[in-house]
């Protein structure tokens, strides 16, 4: 049954006995009921709650002027006020909330249905109906409750302060970026951002190696610009310090083959999570959402953001922006950290100083905004042969909301497809 006609009766019965019970129903929408006289009775009722009238039977009909003939006049009015029995309407909020995303998801589905008998393409169906399961939110609106807020505030900094002094968040694999951060905690987007070849996908494997190896925290690196197997070579290739070209060649000794083998032996980790077929965003949400359910996800890795597929927009400003603001409250809903690579305009190269800038994502929709966390990769050398720095590149903390700015220096290894500290320096 897609309605519950009794459900909507009682709870609009009860309101009309005592209008401060439109409290626990102020998260319905008129939408919500299904009986178009149940719409409309509700809409008013939300109305006259917000400009601070009382709802009482004839305060109500006078309100609906007009529209009282369309839902049955007094005498429905008075069929409801009777009706109702109960002082507790949240029972009643929760199914005519549950029936009406029952009512949407069908016709949701049907749509989808439509779309299959009209032979329409495969992932266009397919990311029509992640996007349905998606958009479904199946929590109860937050209270905002001050009380229970500092009680959790208190209770975090209490275990902050046990751990005696400890780094809060997911540690990475370069101390100096702990300290300055405090590590990667939940419901943080954090945005990686520099131009081609300064290093960002090692960077992100890196990452996701450490992360997943080292924090035994679970990892979904999406990587939209190469093959898990190529990703997998750049992870053996650190860990064994073999060099890449070695590894792209296959000209291995006997005791090369022994470093791949136990490479293997430690990526092989429930821990990690490969995808790169996952191109557009609803496929992205879905995964992550599905991991997260099953407690198999802390912190999904994208490479790279402007690569993500399946959203509309004027044009791709508008479309990043989305993505990105999507992205953000997927970090808060499933209680992730969320890290999106982004790739620099051309702007840094007509400075002197090519060390990227906030300003310099402006041009890439909202992602400077939505960012809780924005770093920037940097690499001297590659704009100066004669750089003193060959071997450095800089991690540039360009944003942090919770947290100081900073530069830290760290060693490049592109040999073994490596960024690490730099320790001394």
């Amino acid at each position: 049954m897609k309605f519950n006609i009794e459900a909507e009766m009682e709870l609009l019965g009860a309101i009309i006995k005592n209008s401060n019970l439109m409290c626990d129903a102020i998260s319905l929408d008129a939408r919500d009921f299904y009986k178009d006289s149940h719409k409309i009775i509700f809409l008013n009722m939300k109305r006259m709650f917000e400009e601070g009238k009382v709802i009482e039977l004839t305060t109500l009909a006078s309100y609906l002027g007009n529209q009282l003939a369309d839902i049955g006049g007094i005498t429905y009015l008075s069929e409801l006020f009777s009706h109702a029995l109960t002082k507790d309407i949240k029972p009643y909020v929760k199914i005519i909330k549950d029936k009406s995303i029952v009512r949407n998801l069908y016709s949701s589905l049907q749509k989808s249905i439509k779309d299959i008998e009209d032979d329409k393409a495969l992932n266009e169906i397919i990311d029509s109906i992640q996007e349905i399961a998606g958009g479904i939110n199946f929590e109860n609106m937050e209270s905002g409750d001050m009380q229970a807020i500092l009680f959790k505030f208190l209770d975090n900094l209490e275990n902050r302060y046990k751990s005696g002094g400890k780094i809060p968040g997911i540690k990475t694999h370069i101390e100096k970026l702990n300290f300055l951060t405090g590590g990667f905690k939940k419901q943080e987007f954090i945005i990686v951002a520099a131009r081609p070849s300064m290093g960002k996908s090692v960077f992100a494997i890196n990452l996701s190696s450490h992360i997943a190896i080292k924090e035994k925290r679970y990892v979904a690196l999406f990587n939209l610009e190469m093959s898990k197997d190529a990703t997998v070579k750049r992870m053996v290739s650190n860990i064994a310090s073999l060099e890449s070209n070695k590894m792209r060649d296959g000209r291995l000794s006997d005791g090369e083959w022994v470093e791949v083998g136990r490479a293997v032996n430690i990526l092989n980790t429930p821990y990690l999570r490969i995808y790169d077929n996952t191109i557009s965003l609803n496929q992205i949400y879905s995964t992550c959402k599905k991991l997260r359910i099953q407690n198999k996800l802390d912190i999904a890795i994208i490479d790279y953001l402007g690569l993500i597929d399946g959203v509309k927009g004027e044009n791709r400003n508008q479309e990043i922006s989305k993505i990105s603001r999507k992205l953000k409250m997927m970090a808060k809903e499933l209680n992730i950290t969320v890290i999106a690579l982004a790739q620099l305009s051309r702007a840094p190269e007509l400075r002197a100083d090519h060390r990227p800038m906030l300003s310099d994502l402006r041009e890439s929709g909202s992602i400077e905004q939505d960012g809780d966390n924005v770093m920037f990769l940097y690499r001297d050398a590659y704009y100066n042969s004669d750089s003193k720095d060959q071997d450095i590149v800089e991690i540039i903390v360009a944003k942090q909301r919770d947290g100081n700015l900073g530069t830290i220096r760290c060693k490049w290894m592109p040999e073994y497809q490596r960024i690490c500290s730099l320790y001394g320096v």
